[in-house]
């Protein structure tokens, strides 16, 4: 992953997010592709990467598949991200 690839996820992400797919999602999933755009927008405008990138990034797709209700769903250590996760874990908990 680079800067440039960030920009073009976060412009991706905010594509769909806008697209009829993206306005099904729950509440939960938006605010974690919502916070996953912006981290991803921040690295390219920063040229650092963020804190919790990827963390947000295992939660929105661990969210996505639950709002799809597929099996499968891997680990994501999501520790250390507040207050949404704490929030997600319950969910996550219940799924497994």
């Amino acid at each position: 992953m680079t800067p440039e690839k960030a920009k073009q996820v976060s412009y991706e992400l905010n594509e769909w997010f806008y697209s009829t797919g993206g306005m099904c999602a729950e509440a939960d999933t938006r605010g974690a592709i919502l916070q996953l755009r912006k981290l991803s927008m921040a690295w390219w405008q920063q040229r650092v990467e963020p804190d919790h990138l990827y963390d947000w990034r295992n939660v929105a797709m661990l969210l996505l598949r639950r709002d799809l209700d597929l099996q499968g769903l891997e680990s994501s250590n999501i520790e250390g991200i507040k207050p949404l996760l704490k929030k997600v874990q319950a969910d996550i908990a219940f799924i497994q």
